[in-house]
C-alpha cells in the first residue's frame, strides 16, 4: 500500500499502462530524464488512487484518455496537467529532449490539444494494446509506482 503523500516524488507521470504508445513514451522519457526527476504511475494504480482520494487528481484525469503530470509545488501544493501541456512539462522535468520541447512550445495549444486528441483517440487501433507495463529495467523500477 502507498505511503504518505509526503512520500511521493515531486513529479509523477501517469499513463494509460494498456497502451502500448504509453508504455514506449515512458520508457523514452526515462531515457531522457538522465537526473531522475520523473516518476511514472499507471492511471489505475495505487498511486492516482491516493491522489484522487486527496483532492488532486479529479474523475476527468483519471479517464484514461491523457498523460497526466502531477507535481508538487515548494508550498506542498500540487499542480496537474493534462494532455500537451503534461508532455511539455515532463520534457521541461526531464531535461533531454530541448528541440522537441521548443517545437511543442512554438505550436499553439489548440493545435497540439487537437493532435493529441486525435493520436488518444486512435492509440490502441495503431500502436496495440498490452495486458499489463511493461517491465522496467532494476535501475527504472525504483521510478515505476504502484
Amino acid at each position: 500500500m502507498l505511503g504518505a503523500m509526503d512520500d511521493l516524488p515531486r513529479v509523477v507521470v501517469f499513463f494509460d499502462a494498456e497502451c502500448m504508445l504509453c508504455n514506449r513514451s515512458v520508457q523514452w522519457l526515462m531515457g531522457q530524464d538522465k537526473k531522475g526527476r520523473l516518476s511514472f504511475a499507471p492511471l489505475g494504480g495505487e498511486t492516482a488512487t491516493a491522489l484522487r482520494e486527496a483532492g488532486v487528481l479529479t474523475e476527468e484525469h483519471m479517464g484514461g484518455q491523457s498523460m497526466v503530470l502531477a507535481e508538487r509545488g515548494e508550498d506542498d501544493c500540487w499542480g496537474v496537467q493534462m494532455r500537451s501541456d503534461a508532455v511539455i512539462r515532463a520534457l521541461q522535468c526531464a531535461e533531454g529532449a530541448p528541440v522537441r520541447l521548443a517545437m511543442l512550445r512554438m505550436m499553439p495549444r489548440f493545435l497540439r490539444e487537437g493532435g493529441y486528441r486525435v493520436v488518444a483517440k486512435s492509440r490502441y487501433v495503431v500502436f496495440g494494446k498490452t495486458e499489463s507495463c511493461v517491465i522496467p529495467t532494476e535501475e527504472t523500477a525504483k521510478r515505476v509506482l504502484p
